[in-house]
């Protein structure tokens, strides 16, 4: 909840960056529909917790699954994560099911076993650790980069330690430091800007202690019991440690693989010639950048622009930046004087992919 707060308007339709809907032409309430809904739901979230009622938590999640078809920059890991933990909550009287806190605690052991797996890669070495040190510790040399395996190696270990009660404590202590470590770089000395990640630490923090704290299990156990709720608990571990690993060959969100940070994410820019620059429909000039090997024009980070209007990144999908790609297509400039590109990272003239506009098509 903290999270929709800090990015309230993600969850608005009334703002410059543009709704991306799972399916196009659905109708999309404007101000200040818009508002009532999201405070409705809001509201139904804390009436929720007050009085522990599956009603309000089905009323809820109800309001969050239309938000998040409605616009899929809502498709962020902490919204996917609440949506997850929520959904038993709607559908049963977790009172009468004794192995209810094992869906929360597997939950959390695939975000920190996928977290890590996905950083095990060259990209997060050189791409996302140095700036990650540089924040945290300050600049680290060349020759101790390799440091950086280490951060991905204990994510893994902190999962596997959460299963068994002997291991359990330790693990848990290990990743608040590494949550408070997160939570060092998001600090203005640190010099992220994604702010939406410093609610959802602070929650990955409190879901640890309430799920792992103290728990009497010597270890967490799969009952193969008939019953609705093991169905779920089912579906929950497909989604959460199978569905994860289709993202290594594009099948599968980044964000609903828990791939954050890794340095396999991709980004998208949009150069316009100088002289086209009054037919935007936005002020622009705040997000604008330089990449390498391109010139004659200004180059909109879209990334940045997420993040400066909505307080998220853009989720790094192929038919996100295809939509966003023909937002700006729509405008009244020559396609000779714009181009859409993706770039992977690090950012070069060499790796990239260009969205034409195709008006004629």
């Amino acid at each position: 909840m903290a999270g929709i707060l800090i990015s309230f308007k993600l969850w608005l339709s009334d703002r410059a960056f543009p709704l991306i809907p799972v399916f196009e032409g659905m109708p999309m309430p404007g101000s200040p529909i818009d508002l009532i809904i999201v405070l409705m739901g809001i509201s139904l979230m804390v009436g929720s917790v007050i009085f522990s009622s599956r009603l309000l938590n089905a009323l809820a999640l109800f309001i969050l699954l239309v938000l998040v078809i409605q616009d899929q920059m809502r498709w962020q890991p902490w919204v996917y994560h609440y949506f997850l933990f929520l959904v038993p909550l709607c559908l049963f009287d977790l009172k009468k099911h004794p192995s209810a806190l094992s869906y929360f605690q597997f939950v959390m052991i695939g975000i920190y076993l996928w977290s890590g797996l996905h950083k095990l890669n060259a990209d997060f070495i050189h791409n996302v650790f140095p700036v990650f040190a540089e924040g945290v510790f300050g600049t680290v040399s060349v020759e101790y980069l390799k440091l950086g395996y280490l951060i991905p190696v204990i994510e893994v270990l902190i999962a596997v330690s959460l299963y068994f009660r002997s291991t359990r404590k330790p693990a848990v202590v290990v990743a608040v430091l590494t949550h408070l470590s997160v939570l060092l770089w998001l600090t203005p000395a640190g010099g992220n800007d994604n702010i939406i990640v410093l609610p959802w630490n602070l929650a990955m923090i409190t879901f640890l202690c309430l799920c792992f704290w103290n728990i009497k299990e010597e270890k967490l156990t799969i009952h193969l019991r008939l019953g609705s709720f093991e169905y779920l608990k089912a579906m929950m571990m497909v989604l959460v440690f199978v569905f994860p690993a289709f993202n290594l060959w594009g099948y599968w969100d980044y964000y609903l693989s828990f791939n954050l940070y890794s340095g396999k994410n991709k980004f998208l820019y949009v150069a316009v010639e100088e002289t086209e620059l009054h037919k935007l429909q936005y002020d622009f000039s705040d997000v604008f950048m330089k990449i390498p090997g391109l010139e004659g024009g200004s180059i909109i980070d879209i990334n940045k622009w997420s993040l400066q209007e909505l307080n998220v990144p853009a989720p790094p999908e192929e038919r996100i930046f295809k939509a966003l790609a023909r937002k700006f297509c729509e405008m009244d400039i020559a396609e000779d004087k714009i181009m859409v590109l993706e770039f992977e990272q690090p950012i070069s003239d060499s790796k990239y992919q260009i969205y034409p506009c195709n008006r004629s098509d």
